[in-house]
């Protein structure tokens, strides 16, 4: 590059060597990871990156995640998304009884298949400990522990602050993945989250003086409307 030759590249390429030079490292190739580096570091103090129409190049949909190293399991394995999956169901058991209790602050509407999930919306907090506390005796109860276990399980998953070293030396450590993924969706919220999310999507006309249309257009966010949709008219 005497020259001033100019190179072309992408923020992928230049990511994707990175990362070949830590996986080089690991794979004990030293001379070649060595020799990568040596360029890797030239090129962060001497290569400048220019950007056009930055707003859509760096928008978080079009960011890339690259995997190094072996493929390795999620905590809880295949038991991870049945475990969800049992949750989401006491859920739809329990739905009745707590619209019944609390029957402003939760819409329900039940469905009319059974295999269906119900329309089940929290409209505020004040619901979400007894469901909590329903889906939690009957996780627990389920399972073939002895009592004096149970009331540690329940206190572990029910408090959020309760430390795990409790449970360490009582139960196998896919246990223990399983009983974190279940306080996670109690205990951290969020099943509140879930339960409270509102899809908000308004349709109505752009109120904007150079927006010349008098017809519906749907909104792209929250109170902003979509200059350019399918919906517009050509014109």
């Amino acid at each position: 590059l005497l020259n001033c030759d100019i190179i072309l590249t992408s923020p992928e390429d230049i990511l994707s060597f990175d990362l070949l030079t830590i996986d080089k490292c690991r794979r004990n190739e030293f001379d070649i990871g060595r020799s990568m580096l040596t360029v890797q570091r030239w090129l962060k103090k001497y290569v400048r990156d220019v950007l056009d129409e930055s707003d859509e190049i760096l928008h978080v949909k079009y960011h890339l995640i690259y995997s190094v190293g072996g493929q390795q399991q999620v905590d809880g394995g295949a038991k991870r998304w049945k475990t969800i999956q049992t949750i989401l169901e006491l859920v739809k058991k329990h739905a009745v009884n707590i619209s019944k209790c609390f029957y402003v602050n939760v819409c329900y509407k039940p469905s009319e298949r059974e295999s269906t999930f119900p329309q089940f919306r929290l409209q505020s907090y004040e619901p979400f400990p007894l469901l909590c506390q329903k889906i939690a005796n009957d996780e627990i109860d389920s399972r073939n522990y002895r009592y004096a276990d149970k009331l540690i399980i329940l206190s572990f998953i029910l408090e959020a602050h309760s430390s795990v070293e409790y449970l360490v030396h009582k139960f196998p450590r896919l246990d223990l993945q399983l009983f974190l993924i279940i306080r996670d969706l109690l205990s951290s919220e969020v099943l509140l989250v879930a339960f409270t999310n509102r899809y908000r999507v308004n349709y109505g006309v752009n109120p904007s003086s150079s927006f010349n249309r008098l017809m519906a257009v749907p909104f792209r966010a929250k109170d902003v409307v979509t200059d350019r949709t399918g919906f517009s008219h050509p014109d």
